[in-house]
């Protein structure tokens, strides 16, 4: 038989013809299952149909690519979408109506993207039509400015994670998490340039059980600064540069277990400063710059009469060898005595 004889082709062969061909002219959606991960490393651009029909799906993964810009009506149709990712792009701008649509939406990452500015690249009210979000990621971008007066965040009571670290702010608007009532984490650290928060911040979470403000650059906080978070059992205060804190800073937290005080700059700390913290299990005080000083003993009083808290306390890189809740007592009272009888020689 001559080998180079035509032949009829198959119908399979005919089938598969026909599906690439149709694959070059018809849009993504006819081709993905209601429930789908659509990825594709290094996609540079999305097309404003390219999703379009997909009522069903659930999940969008669009991460890790190249997408430097969306259209405003890229997700209008995915009326069912569950979960989007958007993590590691080169967005720099996110349209208003972006995710007008998007009322089932349950978890929206945009880490690790070129967002620097909320004025210009996150227009204001841009989350306000996300009713159902429960997990918000905004971490790992160049933020340097959030507006007050129109608030980013809607009417959001399900929301209940929320990740804002890694960015260049250096205070935030005293109304940024005042809608999300039901916010039960929030992962505020790793901003190096956060020096300080307004005093109200924190006034509308009455739910949130975990607060991490670790390895910021604070300095001061208000004394009621935690007033209103009756259901904290997490705070990590430790990596800051906080000098002293108030006698009743703490008074309002009757759930707070889990306390991180270690790496800042504390020199004392008052006696009744845990005074209502009946659930505290666990300190860390390491690492702080302790002063040897009578004012002193009232809190380690405390620490004598309240054994049942597991302590990291205090770190004296002089002193290696005072280890014991008595030794430390012993010791600021040598220190004590020796401050008194020295003031009495000079006068």
């Amino acid at each position: 038989k001559n080998q180079w004889a035509y032949e009829e082709p198959s119908e399979s062969m005919l089938f598969i013809l026909l599906l690439f061909q149709l694959a070059s002219i018809l849009p993504l959606s006819l081709f993905c299952p209601s429930e789908c991960v659509c990825v594709s490393d290094g996609l540079a651009s999305v097309s404003a149909d390219i999703f379009q029909g997909l009522v069903n799906l659930t999940e969008l993964n669009l991460s890790k690519n190249q997408i430097a810009k969306l259209d405003a009506n890229v997700f209008q149709g995915m009326t069912s979408l569950n979960d989007l990712n958007l993590s590691g792009n080169l967005l720099r701008k996110l349209p208003q109506t972006l995710f007008h649509n998007l009322v089932q939406l349950k978890s929206l990452i945009l880490y690790s993207n070129q967002l620097e500015t909320l004025e210009n690249e996150i227009p204001p009210q841009l989350f306000w039509h996300l009713p159902s979000l429960l997990t918000l990621t905004l971490s790992n971008n160049q933020l340097q400015y959030l507006p007050a007066e129109k608030q980013l965040m809607g009417h959001m009571p399900r929301l209940q994670e929320l990740y804002l670290y890694n960015t260049n702010l250096n205070t935030v608007p005293w109304n940024l998490f005042a809608n999300m009532t039901g916010l039960r984490a929030l992962n505020f650290h790793y901003n190096e340039k956060l020096s300080s928060l307004p005093r109200d911040l924190f006034c509308c979470q009455t739910n949130l059980q975990k607060l991490s403000l670790k390895y910021n650059n604070l300095q001061h906080l208000h004394p009621d600064q935690f007033s209103q978070l009756v259901s904290l059992k997490i705070l990590l205060l430790n990596d800051n540069v906080l000098q002293s804190l108030s006698s009743r800073i703490f008074h309002n937290l009757p759930n707070l277990a889990k306390l991180e005080l270690s790496h800042n700059h504390l020199s004392y700390l008052p006696g009744d400063v845990f005074e209502g913290a009946d659930s505290l299990q666990s300190v860390t005080l390491g690492h702080n710059r302790w002063d040897c000083v009578c004012n002193i003993m009232d809190f380690v009083e405390w620490i004598k009469k309240n054994q049942r808290v597991k302590k990291n306390m205090f770190h004296f890189e002089s002193f290696p060898r005072i280890k014991s809740i008595f030794l430390i007592k012993a010791f600021i009272v040598f220190c004590c005595i020796h401050i008194f009888l020295w003031g009495f020689k000079i006068s």
